[in-house]
């Protein structure tokens, strides 16, 4: 999913408007596939961070945060097992797009569902 539907530039909360749309994965993971664990990874682009430093002094730190952000609303919200989910930061490290462009930079800032099928 890419950041810009779950949270604002920068940032970790999640946006309001992204809650339906986990919550329809939340659904699935409980239906479809209740019995597999899920990796929840965060990416981000190559660009330093500069806003909160202090908080997140590197992109692993606000990658692992934002896919933080999306555990503990579907642990919390909506019932998934927390032995099921675990999270995984890659920062910028782990590029689907070339970090040159505006259009690559949004592609790289994602949230990604990995399915590890057996249990682990």
């Amino acid at each position: 999913m890419p950041d810009s539907i779950l949270f604002d530039p920068g940032q970790t909360k999640l946006r309001e408007q992204s809650k339906a749309t986990l919550k329809k994965i939340a659904g699935i993971l409980k239906t479809d596939i209740s019995n597999e664990m899920v990796r929840i990874e965060g990416h981000t682009d190559s660009d330093p961070i500069q806003k909160q430093k202090d908080k997140y002094p590197s992109n692993w730190e606000l990658s692992t945060a934002r896919a933080n952000s999306v555990l503990h609303y579907l642990v919390d919200e909506c019932g998934i097992s927390p032995t099921r989910v675990y999270v995984a930061g890659f920062g910028q490290f782990q590029p689907i797009s070339d970090n040159k462009t505006k259009a690559g930079k949004a592609q790289n800032r994602r949230v990604e569902f990995v399915i590890i099928s057996g249990g682990g």
